[in-house]
């Protein structure tokens, strides 16, 4: 199946609550604009080989006008949400899932997205700009990548199940996860990105039926490399950089019951 969309959204501006920002942000920095965004996308879906087989993917390109984000003014040590020009986003989404043999499903997944500001003129310029003498008071981001958006992202996954008496079913899951590098802050420091990381997940587990349900007693373990990365970065005073940490390698026990 062959589609086509075309799409607009907005979000409501209001009142920037942050007031301490006025001094050097200017008294516009106590309104927020709308957001308003406009997306186009070609796609397909197809199922094939008796429903062994299916694969999606598609085209999108996006428009948003008057993009919603966080800001720091260093001056006051404050964050504050602004409106970060204009934001354009286009590429390509795919995902495959597999039925090889019995039990066995394989599943790709990933996506590669150039987002960037199509113009953002009046952006907090980073630390290693502002702290200079003479320092302009705004910087132009235009053309740069937007906060927080990695450029590309792939996920493996696959579950192998079986059969056993009593209606038991043992399964063993794995799952690989990479998200290439973003850009941890919106003033787009050197200082302020986020590297790119990978994650493999594994678990083993056993499933049955009792009364109505289904009970599930699964042993797992998060980050079985233990990958030392970031989920996200913000500002801090004096030019600095604070973030979140994932989370490191995890091993556990999840008992359920579906009714």
């Amino acid at each position: 199946m062959g589609y086509a969309s075309l799409s607009h959204g907005e979000k409501s501006g209001g009142v920037n609550l942050t007031v301490a920002s006025a001094p050097t942000a200017g008294a516009d920095s106590l309104l927020v604009g709308s957001e308003r965004a406009n997306d186009a996308e070609l796609g397909i879906k197809s199922t094939l080989f008796d429903h062994r087989l299916i694969l999606n993917a598609n085209l999108f390109a996006t428009v948003v006008h008057g993009y919603q984000a966080n800001a720091y003014d260093e001056a006051t040590r404050t964050s504050y949400l602004t409106n970060a020009g204009d934001v354009r986003s286009r590429g390509v989404e795919f995902e495959a899932t597999a039925l090889p043999v019995r039990g066995l499903t394989l599943n790709l997944n990933g996506s590669y997205n150039d987002v960037r500001y199509l113009s953002y003129k009046n952006a907090p310029c980073p630390p290693e700009v502002s702290f200079q003498s003479g320092a302009p008071a705004s910087c132009d981001l235009s053309g740069h990548q937007v906060v927080g958006a990695s450029k590309y992202i792939f996920n493996a996954n696959g579950e192998y199940k079986w059969r056993l008496e009593d209606n038991l079913e043992p399964y063993v899951t794995a799952s690989y996860a990479f998200r290439s590098k973003a850009v941890g802050t919106i003033d787009d420091s050197d200082y302020g990105q986020i590297p790119s990381y990978a994650i493999v997940n594994t678990a083993l587990g056993l499933r049955g039926d009792y009364g109505d349900g289904r009970w599930d007693l699964s042993l797992w373990l998060k980050n079985a490399f233990d990958k030392t990365y970031y989920t996200s970065l913000w500002n801090s005073a004096n030019g600095g950089y604070a973030g979140v940490l994932g989370t490191p390698r995890t091993l556990g026990v999840t008992a359920r019951y579906d009714f």
